[in-house]
């Protein structure tokens, strides 16, 4: 699942970065003024000196791992992962598994169009589902948790977790009572593009 992020394709080159004002290296009153410009935080939090306080150092340490990532797009291309170097984080395989992403129609900081471009990262070479809410900025992060929510379970519960596995054993031991439920356990079928239960025989 990705949320409110461009595609590590789509990150700005670390040569086009030189000479670019880092919102993680800004004086603290800058900083604020600028998560609350990219709606990067709820207003709310920077209100309260207490909440302040314990939540800035966290959201400028996650921004300056943003504003320093580097993508190689020619070690994508290979599918190989060229590891770090310097500081600067490098993340080039594909995934194996499907992606389902959420966007929103006003976010800048994250268009969903740049978002759709996660579609490039994993093997099948498209979204699972791309979930974009309209009318809305980066703060549908906070606002439309419960949406996100009912997302998230409605893909999980349509997934091979929920294959009926359990059926199986009853009829397995309503054929055989006398035998083991469980004779061997295969592990995930092949092919299976996410994570499984596995298939008992």
């Amino acid at each position: 699942f990705v949320a409110g992020h461009v595609a590590p394709s789509q990150f700005t080159k670390h040569e086009e970065k030189k000479g670019e004002v880092k919102i993680s290296t800004l004086p603290e009153a800058e900083f604020k003024a600028a998560i609350l410009r990219y709606n990067l935080v709820d207003e709310a939090i920077l209100e309260v000196e207490e909440f302040s306080s314990m939540f800035l150092p966290i959201i400028r340490a996650d921004l300056h791992l943003d504003e320093h990532y580097l993508y190689d797009d020619k070690g994508a291309a290979k599918g190989a992962d060229k590891g770090a170097a310097k500081g600067t984080q490098t993340t080039t395989a594909q995934l194996p598994c499907p992606i389902t992403a959420f966007s929103a129609k006003d976010d800048s900081a994250a268009p969903p169009h740049l978002v759709q471009a996660w579609s490039a990262h994993t093997q099948s070479g498209k979204l699972a589902n791309h979930v974009t809410f309209p009318a809305i900025s980066h703060e549908f992060l906070l606002k439309k948790s419960l949406e996100l929510m009912e997302e998230l379970s409605k893909t999980l519960l349509s997934g091979p977790l929920m294959r009926p596995w359990h059926v199986d054993l009853i009829r397995v031991a309503k054929i055989a009572p006398d035998s083991p439920a469980i004779a061997n356990h295969t592990g995930p079928p092949a092919g299976c593009p996410s994570l499984s239960l596995g298939e008992f025989v």
